[in-house]
């Protein structure tokens, strides 16, 4: 397999694009899983809304975790907003709180943020050689992951970065030296993709409108792509 890949890359002119997922964050920073970040954030038993969203999801099992983080952000939100231990935290980020933005986004963001910073010492330099990789061989990378890593393996300013949908659909991109975190960002915590409302809330349909509404037929390379599991969200009727 190993050498397959190597004929395949060598036998192309173009530059791969990388992607990279979880994995890749939890080796080298040594952070938890999503069911284990949600853990952090429970005012409850994480069990409780984990059954809680097992009921809901029967039909739709794969929807199971985004919908406990909706059940944690409440409870969370309400116990930071009146806990002590969080009172640092709330004088921190008194201009995320104006503009309404979750706490247990911010929370998030900041524990990611600060990861960002401590690669784990056997994986040093294994990280070299990623960083080597990345500043010549690379088109882009789309990477699902919240924190800076990659932005600190690669240099900083190596790659334009893109965080969300918002950047990706409204800014001009290149498709080379480019970074796509397309569920979010520590720098910018209210761009985190983590919970069920997230998937599938009322935003989604609010990007779509705004990208029809400044799409210009000239552009070949501007699309948007949507999708949407039915039973999720059509009522019996029909309507949305």
């Amino acid at each position: 397999m190993e050498t397959k890949i190597v004929e395949l890359l060598s036998d192309n002119t173009a530059l791969p694009v990388l992607f990279i997922g979880s994995g890749l964050s939890r080796r080298y920073l040594d952070l938890p899983d999503w069911e284990g970040l949600l853990k952090q954030y429970c005012v409850k038993p994480f069990e409780y809304y984990n059954d809680k969203a097992v009921r809901a999801c029967r039909d739709n099992p794969e929807m199971r975790l985004p919908t406990a983080a909706d059940y944690i952000e409440e409870d969370f939100n309400e116990h930071w907003y009146i806990d002590d231990a969080y009172a640092e935290s709330r004088e921190t980020h008194r201009e995320e709180m104006e503009r309404k933005i979750s706490p247990f986004k911010i929370c998030i963001a900041d524990y990611f943020r600060n990861a960002s910073n401590h690669v784990v010492e056997k994986y040093q330099e294994e990280v070299a050689f990623l960083g080597q990789i990345g500043n010549k061989n690379i088109s882009c990378v789309i990477t699902t992951n919240y924190d800076c890593f990659l932005e600190k393996c690669f240099g900083e300013g190596q790659f334009q970065t893109y965080i969300g949908q918002d950047d990706l659909l409204f800014s001009t991109t290149y498709e080379v030296g480019e970074l796509y975190k397309i569920h979010g960002c520590c720098t910018k915590a209210e761009s985190i993709v983590i919970n069920a409302d997230d998937y599938y809330g009322k935003e989604a349909f609010g990007r779509l409108y705004a990208f029809l509404q400044h799409y210009d037929p000239r552009k070949p390379g501007a699309f948007c792509m949507a999708g949407f599991i039915l039973r999720n969200t059509l009522s019996e009727h029909g309507g949305v």
